[in-house]
């Protein structure tokens, strides 16, 4: 039987390698994990991502806060409620590319 850490790492690189991006918040809506399929969509290192705050369309950001802004689900996640929305990035010419993204709040405590 393998042990805690030993499970948790392989997971982590189980997730990894989905070839969709993958992203998962903490509940002070920092990312602590971040696929490559979601860097490279962004157009960033993965690990530049980590520890990085998410605020819902706060639209008060620019540069990487609101790429980070992007990512973040709606806050009924956060009160633990599953919710389907819209992330963004913006472009190089400046305008937003849009991807429906699912979110799913894990087993902890909710606000």
């Amino acid at each position: 039987m393998s042990s805690g850490r030993a499970s948790s790492q392989a997971l982590l690189r189980l997730l990894a390698e989905v070839r969709q991006p993958l992203y998962l918040l903490d509940d002070q809506r920092k990312i602590v994990f971040a696929n490559q399929a979601v860097a490279d969509w962004l157009g960033v290192a993965a690990g530049d991502l980590l520890g990085r705050p998410c605020r819902y369309q706060s639209g008060e950001t620019d540069g990487f806060a609101a790429t980070v802004d992007g990512l973040c689900p709606p806050p009924e996640v956060f009160h633990g409620h599953q919710a389907t929305s819209i992330i963004y990035k913006r472009t190089s010419a400046g305008e937003q590319e849009l991807r429906r993204a699912n979110f799913i709040p894990l087993p902890g405590e909710v606000d």
